[in-house]
């Protein structure tokens, strides 16, 4: 089921929610989606479903801000709703944590941030293995919030 928002954009929802198309919603720069009183879509539906959002955000798990089904929302901490982001666009190695390291004996080299601090898992003779062990390390560190890629 689909909301129409302003300037022709549609947000998915779950049909418990189709209610919620009778407000007039707007797709910010952002992506999210919002009406009057920055109110926003993602809070309204997580509120209905019981979520405990006090002092938290709400993640979209496919990191698709338009994708508001129930399924798709959990609650987050701003920590955990860090981690479940995509590599960023200047990453060379193809894989997020993942990079080349020439001023280290010419290895590959996978980094994590957990609790703020950015920690080494290792360095890596090939980028098969600092992938395997990025990926191991946010299986641990980062739990369902782990975005692999």
């Amino acid at each position: 089921m689909f909301i129409r928002l302003t300037g022709g954009k549609e947000a998915a929802v779950d049909l418990e929610d189709a209610d919620l198309g009778e407000f007039n919603w707007q797709a910010k720069k952002d992506g999210h989606v919002y009406r009057a009183n920055s109110i926003s879509l993602h809070r309204e539906i997580a509120k209905r479903i019981g979520l405990d959002i006090d002092g938290k955000e709400v993640d979209h798990k496919d990191l698709d801000p338009m994708n508001n089904r129930r399924s798709n929302l959990r609650a987050a901490t701003h920590a955990e709703n860090s981690r479940n982001k995509p590599r960023r666009r200047d990453n060379t190695s193809g894989h997020k944590g993942v990079r080349w390291n020439w001023r280290y004996r010419n290895k590959w080299q996978a980094v994590i941030v957990s609790a703020g601090v950015f920690r080494l898992v290792g360095r890596y003779q090939t980028r098969e293995e600092a992938i395997c062990a990025w990926e191991q390390a946010a299986d641990e560190l980062h739990g369902e919030f782990a975005r692999m890629n």
